[in-house]
């Protein structure tokens, strides 16, 4: 008698539970005039919003090419073609009541965040959207989107005009977040990272899920990296700082029989074949949001993810 498939992402989700790269430096503190106006920023977000509503319509990635980059159009692609996959009907959004905070910046890339919500009531949801520009008269584009678990950019500091202030990523905070999620050492010099449900338990939770792939003859690998897309970091009351940065999953899934892995939930859309025969590998990017206090370890406080690749064989 055959055995039953696994559905992957089943097992996934207690794999990496969510409450709520520093590869590379961004724009750090500069002297200067405000990245744009609220009033621009303001249409930036606009933009998106009609952009993502647009291509979720469709199920068409095309509008979002001027309007998402990095690892959010990453994620918006692989959300589209699982839409499209599982036939789901999109569900449109409006991004309500946001904040902007606007750095001052010389040069670019030029970058601003803006704090909004989607959805009614229980489905509320807050996002930590950042937006860059790449180069003058750009397109501004979304490159992340984590989901904060409080107001976490209340705590950015304005000055009297009610700008932000950009400074460096501090302590190699992605590294030592993908190091505590590899079960490997924090590098030497990087900032200590305090324990949660993206950190530690985490890390104790694929514990438990790749012991419960390997019960159903299915042995799991996974391991986190900084990605290349820069850090973005701003100056929060206490004289902390608020991190936004990307950090990518590499996970393998190798089954003893051929015919026990079937491709579910996260993942659909993504590989070509629903049942792999033995071996499935796979890409997750993670954007996080974490504060970084003046001393003692890092807190993250915002989190979001999606498989963006799968390959079957």
């Amino acid at each position: 008698m055959r055995a039953r498939p696994i559905a992957l992402t089943a097992l996934l989700s207690l794999a990496l539970p969510l409450a709520g790269c520093d590869g590379g430096g961004a724009p750090g503190a500069a002297a200067g005039p405000p990245a744009l106006t609220r009033e621009q920023a303001r249409a930036a977000l606009d933009r998106y919003q009609a952009a993502a509503n647009q291509a979720g319509q469709r199920l068409d990635a095309r509008p979002l090419n001027d309007a998402a980059t990095g690892s959010q159009l990453a994620m918006e692609i692989a959300s589209l073609l699982l839409h499209r996959a599982s036939r789901s009907r999109w569900r449109p959004f409006a991004l309500e009541s946001p904040t902007f905070y606007i750095p001052r910046l010389s040069g670019h890339p030029r970058w601003f965040a803006a704090s909004a919500t989607t959805g009614p009531g229980q489905e509320r949801l807050r996002h930590a959207l950042l937006f860059v520009q790449d180069a003058p008269n750009g397109p501004w584009r979304v490159t992340a989107d984590p989901y904060p678990a409080g107001e976490a950019l209340r705590d950015v500091a304005l000055d009297e005009q009610g700008y932000a202030t950009a400074v460096p990523a501090p302590g190699r905070v992605g590294e030592a977040h993908a190091a505590v999620l590899s079960g490997a050492a924090v590098p030497a010099g990087a900032v200590a990272m305090a324990d949660g449900p993206q950190t530690g338990q985490a890390y104790t939770a694929l514990g438990k899920a790749q012991e419960q792939f390997r019960q159903a003859g299915v042995t799991l690998t996974s391991r986190f990296t900084p990605t290349r897309l820069p850090a973005y970091a701003l100056r929060t009351k206490s004289g902390g700082t608020l991190v936004w940065y990307v950090l990518q999953q590499h996970e393998t899934y190798r089954a003893a029989r051929p015919g026990r892995i079937t491709v579910a939930g996260d993942l659909t859309g993504l590989a070509r074949q629903r049942n792999v025969r033995t071996r499935l590998d796979t890409t997750v990017f993670v954007q996080y949001l974490t504060a970084v206090p003046r001393k003692g370890p890092a807190l993250v406080v915002g989190a979001h993810r999606k498989a963006v690749r799968a390959v079957g064989s």
